[in-house]
């Protein structure tokens, strides 16, 4: 597992120093680049699991503009179950504009608010065996009550002081996006004295492989959980409704 991240200017810091390319022009393509690449490679470290909360009015609420995907939604001190029933997609429902956010990151040490506790997630609210959903669409979410109060857990993607990405700090990483960087530049017309477009093909497949391998690798915790978990003879099949907070 990889849970430290750099700033995505180091990778363009390392492309100036071992590539010496001509001009910047390609700079700006290369945050794209970047970020394409860490979707081929398929694991991201680069997130930040935050909290905010938002009001639902008229069955919806816009989604934070920072919203990656959620963790959990929380609703009268419980967690909001995801349906995938159609009747919540009304054509008649009047879009709105998305939640421009500034949210502190998620709380990692327990704090006691509206009945529960921040960080583990340990409720105390007696609304038990509620029939409330929650559903999403692009840039929304929706629900199957009207209107109320709901607190979103949710992992957004980590940006620098300067509005850059942050990449897994970690060298199999960084070698696979400058190649890949590389990669796409030459196959713009960009000509590089020693390497050409096979040559790069090839290094970014090799550190592709290795940075999907490197990290995910489990931690010495992770495995232990997991062995914990596999020989459990009675798993916990309700540990949603306790926002997965380890049992006590």
């Amino acid at each position: 597992m990889i849970y430290k991240t750099v700033s995505a200017k180091t990778v363009i810091a390392k492309m100036f120093r071992d590539l010496k390319p001509h001009n910047q022009d390609w700079v700006a393509d290369a945050m794209e680049w970047m970020g394409e690449a860490l979707e081929y490679i398929g694991y991201h470290a680069g997130f930040d699991k935050k909290h905010i909360a938002l009001k639902v009015k008229d069955f919806r609420c816009g989604l934070p503009s920072d919203f990656h995907e959620p963790l959990v939604i929380s609703y009268m001190g419980e967690p909001l179950r995801y349906s995938g029933d159609v009747r919540l997609f009304n054509a008649n429902r009047d879009d709105s504009d998305r939640v421009s956010v500034s949210t502190a990151s998620f709380q990692t040490n327990p704090r006691e608010r509206d009945g529960y506790l921040d960080g583990d997630f340990r409720q105390t609210s007696t609304r038990s065996g509620s029939d409330d959903f929650y559903s999403l669409k692009p840039n929304y979410l929706i629900t199957s009550f009207e209107k109320g109060d709901i607190d979103l857990y949710y992992l957004s993607f980590l940006v620098d002081e300067d509005g850059f990405p942050m990449i897994p700090d970690n060298v199999y990483y960084k070698q696979a996006l400058q190649w890949y960087i590389l990669r796409q530049m030459l196959m713009g017309g960009y000509q590089h004295p020693q390497f050409d477009y096979q040559f790069c093909d090839a290094k970014w497949g090799q550190y592709c492989v290795s940075a999907q391998n490197d990290a995910a690798f489990p931690s010495v915790d992770k495995v232990q959980n997991f062995m914990e978990g596999w020989l459990r003879l009675s798993p916990r099949s309700n540990a949603f409704d306790s926002f997965f907070s380890p049992e006590v």
